[in-house]
């Protein structure tokens, strides 16, 4: 080493300079900027996944996430905020502008379906599913929010059921009531479901026997507590109602 190098060396030195620092503190920056990035890129993601690109109209997408809340409080299932719904399949179906939409967010996949524009006030139906727990959930969210728990079939029974004793007794039925209701079987019973629904002082019960789909039979109760009146009805697989019974709990006469 030349005598001048070392009485560099040796400045430095004394001055506090190592001879690394120079490139030290180049690497020091690029580590920080480097971290700067790597926490750029992790928020973005971050929002990348609470952000969702679909194809479906907005109310439809409101009404899946109404059903989604409904399930996170009735049946305690933790969806995240972030859950980052992904459009897996979307079909029109070109039936009465009927379309469906299927959303997945593994293990979980949405299925949601209706008419759009949403113009019938029934609303959307949803199916709600994850093939690792066996966990399966039917329902309906209509356009104001309110969620009807049941399988299509049910709802069918407890829309023909209304509709029948809305054209026979108008003066006792309305078609504009609001309905909610939920599964009402019993724990630990086997063989048999029940649901129930509520609207004002109506309340309609479906229940059937769990055999064949082409075996079901619903049996439907429509009744009012504020006057008496009890209406009682079956549906078939076809969807063909018949009436059993319709009378007054006070004067236990037949309504007909």
């Amino acid at each position: 080493m030349s005598r001048t190098r070392s009485n560099v060396i040796r400045h430095l030195q004394l001055k506090g300079v190592g001879l690394g620092s120079v490139s030290e503190k180049r690497v020091k920056m690029l580590k920080h900027l480097i971290l700067v990035v790597s926490l750029m890129l992790a928020v973005t993601a971050c929002q990348a996944v609470g952000s969702e690109v679909s194809s479906a109209p907005d109310d439809l997408l409101d009404a899946r996430d109404v059903a989604l809340e409904y399930l996170q409080l009735r049946y305690l299932v933790g969806f995240g905020p972030n859950m980052g719904w992904e459009e897996i399949q979307a079909e029109d179906q070109q039936v009465d502008d009927w379309v469906e939409y299927q959303y997945s967010a593994l293990p979980w996949v949405v299925t949601i379906g209706g008419s759009v524009p949403a113009s019938d006030p029934s609303g959307y139906d949803v199916v709600v599913t994850n093939p690792m727990t066996g966990f399966s959930w039917e329902g309906r969210v209509a356009s104001d929010g309110l969620v009807e728990e049941g399988s299509e079939q049910v709802l069918a029974a407890c829309d023909a059921a209304c509709d029948y004793v809305t054209d026979r007794f108008p003066e006792l039925l309305s078609g504009d009531l609001k309905w909610t209701g939920r599964r009402a079987t019993p724990g630990g019973l086997v063989g048999s479901e029940t649901y129930e629904y509520t609207a004002e002082d109506w309340e309609l019960t479906v229940s059937y026997p769990v055999v064949a789909p082409d075996a079901v039979v619903y049996h439907v109760a429509l009744e009012n507590e504020a006057t008496g009146f009890v209406w009682e009805g079956e549906m078939d697989p076809e969807r063909h109602l018949t009436e059993t019974g319709a009378y007054s709990r006070f004067l236990g006469a037949d309504a007909g």
